[in-house]
C-alpha cells in the first residue's frame, strides 16, 4: 500500500509509513508549519500604491535632480575645473526603487526595513493601479490651465498608456504605442471637457430672439421719445445727399426710385424716427432692385453718417444725440438678428436635402454648398463682419481634419455601394478587419459631422457676440475662451511628461 502524502502550506508533500496515527500526522505537520511559517499572499493592487507614488513624486524630482546635475558636471568639464569628473548618476524610475529598498534595509537616512517598496507588479491590475497612482501622484499632472480635469485626464492617460503597452507587448509596436494611446487618454478627455465648456460660454452671448426683442424695443422707445428736429435740416440732409450723388455720377433718370425716396426728406423729416423711416425704405430699395442697390447704400451711409452729427442749431426739442445713438443700436442688432436668420435657414436647408438623400455622408457637402450661396451673394453678405466671412470660408474649404474624416467616412457601410470595402476587408482580413473597418468609417463620419457643426456653431457664436447686446458679454468670456482652447493641447503636453516612457517614471 502507498504511503499517505500531507502537503503543507507551502506546497510541499510529505510521505509517512502506512498505518502510521493521524495524530503523528498532525503534530509533525504543526511542528513543521512553525518552523517554515508562508508568507501570506501579498495583492498587488494594494501594493502598487506605495510604488505609484513614490514613481510619480520622488521619481519626478529625482528626474529633476539628474538634469541638474548633468548640466553642473558639464559645466565643469567644459572650462576644466581642477578635480572635475562624473558624478554618480543619480537613480530615476525603478532605479531609484532600488536605492530606496536597499538604504531601507541598511538603516540608512532613517529609514528601516519595514520601509522598503513592494516588488514590481506582473499582473495587470497592479501595473494598472501603479500607472494610475503614479499620475495623481506627479505634480506635472497639475500645471497649466484645465481645472479639476487634469488629474482625470493625467489618469486616464497613464492608464491608455498602460492598456497600450500591454496590448502590444514583446513587440516593436509597444514603445510607441505607450506614446501615442497616453496622448490620446490624456488629450481626449481634455478636448471633450473644453468643447463643454466652451459651448457653455458660448451659451452665454443673447440668442436670436433676443437680439430681435433688443431692436424692436430701441425702435419702440424712438416712436415714443423721439426729440424734434427743425424740418430744414431734413430740406438740407436731402440737398447734400444729391449734390454728392450728381457729384459721382448718379442722376434721377436713372436711379428714380433713389432720388423719390429722397423727396420725403424735405416732407417729413421732423424726428430721428422719421429720417430712419426714409433710410429702411431706400434698404428695400436696394434689396429689390439690384439697378439702384449702389446708390440706395450711397445714400443710406449718407443718413448714417448724418444721424450721428445732428447740427444743434436744428434740434428743437430732447436728445437727436441720444435718440441716433439708440437708432444705431436698433439697427445694428437688427442687422445682426437676419444675419443669424439667414444662417439658420441655411442649417436648416441642409439638414433637410440630407435628408432626402438619405445618407448622413451628404450632410457636410449641403451645408457647405449653403453657406458659400450666402457668402457669394453680395446682398445676403451685405453688412457681414470680416471675421465672420472667414469663418464661413473655413466652412466650406474645411480643415485638414474634416476633409480627412470625411474621406474616411465613406467606408461607413450604409449601402450596397459603401458595404463594399467593409465585405472585401472581411473576406481577405477576417470578421475583425470587416468590423475595424466599418466602425472606423463610422466614427470618422461622426467625427467630420461633428466638426462640421461645431463650425456652424462658432460661426453663430461670432455673429452673436457682434450684437450691441452682445458686445460686453463676448468681452467678459474672451479669456476664458482662450484658456479653455488650450486645454487640449496643455494636457497633451502633460500627458507627455507624465508618461510611463516619461524620465524619471
Amino acid at each position: 500500500m502507498p504511503d499517505i502524502e500531507a502537503r503543507s502550506a507551502d506546497g510541499k508533500s510529505h510521505f509517512f509509513p502506512t498505518g502510521t496515527d493521524q495524530t503523528v500526522i498532525d503534530r509533525v505537520m504543526k511542528e513543521y508549519a512553525q518552523a517554515h511559517p508562508v508568507a501570506p499572499a501579498r495583492n498587488e493592487v494594494v501594493d502598487a500604491v506605495p510604488r505609484g507614488f513614490f514613481k510619480g513624486t520622488i521619481g519626478t524630482f529625482a528626474e529633476f535632480a539628474r538634469a541638474g546635475q548633468l548640466e553642473d558636471e558639464q559645466r565643469a568639464l567644459a572650462f576644466n575645473i581642477p578635480g572635475s569628473k562624473p558624478m554618480p548618476e543619480i537613480p530615476t524610475g525603478e532605479e531609484a526603487i532600488k536605492f530606496f529598498n536597499k538604504a531601507s534595509r541598511q538603516n540608512r537616512f532613517g529609514l528601516r526595513p519595514e520601509d522598503q517598496l513592494p516588488p514590481e507588479p506582473k499582473g495587470r491590475a497592479g501595473r494598472f493601479a501603479e500607472a494610475g497612482v503614479s499620475a495623481l501622484a506627479n505634480p506635472l499632472s497639475y500645471i497649466g490651465p484645465g481645472g479639476w480635469s487634469k488629474p482625470v485626464a493625467a489618469v486616464t492617460s497613464s492608464l491608455a498608456a498602460e492598456g497600450g503597452g500591454q496590448f502590444f507587448a514583446d513587440t516593436a509596436f509597444e514603445v510607441p504605442a505607450r506614446f501615442l494611446f497616453g496622448l490620446v487618454g490624456g488629450a481626449g478627455p481634455a478636448w471633450v471637457s473644453s468643447e463643454r465648456n466652451l459651448k457653455n460660454l458660448g451659451s452665454r452671448l443673447p440668442v436670436n430672439s433676443r437680439i430681435e426683442a433688443a431692436a424692436d424695443n430701441g425702435y419702440e422707445w424712438l416712436k415714443q421719445n423721439g426729440a424734434k428736429i427743425s424740418p430744414a435740416a431734413g430740406v438740407e440732409l436731402q440737398g447734400e445727399i444729391e449734390a454728392q450723388m450728381h457729384t459721382d455720377l448718379f442722376r434721377p433718370t436713372l436711379e428714380p426710385k433713389t432720388f423719390q425716396a429722397l423727396e420725403e426728406l424735405s416732407k417729413d423729416a421732423t424726428s430721428i424716427g422719421s429720417i430712419d423711416t426714409t433710410r429702411r425704405l431706400l434698404g428695400r430699395i436696394a434689396k429689390n432692385h439690384p439697378e439702384e442697390r449702389e446708390a440706395a447704400n450711397r445714400a443710406i451711409r449718407a443718413i448714417d453718417d448724418y444721424l450721428m452729427n445732428i447740427p444743434d442749431h436744428y434740434v428743437l426739442s430732447g436728445n437727436p444725440a441720444l435718440d441716433a445713438e439708440v437708432l444705431r443700436f436698433s439697427q445694428r442688432n437688427w442687422a445682426i438678428h437676419k444675419q443669424l436668420d439667414l444662417i439658420e435657414e441655411a442649417s436648416t436647408k441642409a439638414q433637410h436635402r440630407a435628408g432626402v438623400a438619405g445618407t448622413g455622408g451628404n450632410r457636410i457637402n449641403t451645408a457647405r454648398q449653403e453657406i458659400r450661396k450666402i457668402l457669394d451673394s453680395d446682398q445676403k453678405s451685405r453688412g457681414m463682419s470680416e471675421a465672420v466671412k472667414e469663418q464661413m470660408e473655413k466652412i466650406i474649404v474645411g480643415t485638414w481634419l474634416t476633409n480627412t474624416s470625411r474621406r474616411a467616412g465613406k467606408f461607413a457601410p450604409e449601402g450596397p455601394v459603401s458595404a463594399i470595402p467593409t465585405m472585401a476587408a472581411a473576406a481577405t482580413g477576417g470578421i475583425d478587419a470587416g468590423v475595424s473597418l466599418a466602425a472606423g468609417g463610422f466614427l470618422s463620419r461622426w467625427l467630420a459631422e461633428y466638426l462640421t457643426d461645431r463650425q456652424l456653431r462658432q460661426l453663430e457664436e461670432m455673429i452673436r457676440a457682434e450684437s450691441p447686446i452682445g458686445r460686453p458679454i463676448a468681452r467678459e468670456i474672451a479669456p476664458l475662451k482662450r484658456e479653455q482652447e488650450i486645454v487640449p493641447a496643455a494636457q497633451a503636453a502633460r500627458s507627455a511628461l507624465t508618461s510611463p516612457l516619461a524620465p524619471g517614471q
